[in-house]
């Protein structure tokens, strides 16, 4: 699938999740999507939303080892790292981020 695929895929995922008026782990169970998937595409666009296009970086992401954890992920900015688990919220963490970025 095309990348401007899978955006417009989970763009209309996210909208139809934003309207029902339920919580991530209810419609993810409805709808048979990952929660972590839902979570990390509604931040996105939410951002997206934020931010006017000419302020929108991208960044690159390098898993290491030979599994991932389902339970949590790090996420380093700078010299900080983040652990994140299971129904994290998206808004603080990203908040979080973007006062480590503009303290280096």
């Amino acid at each position: 699938m095309a990348n401007s695929e899978l955006r417009r895929k989970w763009k209309d995922i996210v909208d139809e999740f934003r309207n029902s008026g339920l919580t991530v782990a209810e419609w993810s169970r409805k709808h048979d999507v990952k929660a972590g998937q839902l979570y990390y595409w509604a931040a996105k666009f939410r951002q997206e939303d934020l931010l006017p296009a000419s302020q929108i970086q991208w960044l690159q992401v390098e898993a290491g080892g030979s599994s991932v954890s389902t339970t949590a992920f790090e996420v380093k900015v700078g010299n900080a790292i983040i652990v994140v688990r299971a129904g994290f919220d998206p808004e603080l963490l990203g908040g979080i981020v973007r006062a480590l970025g503009h303290a280096e």
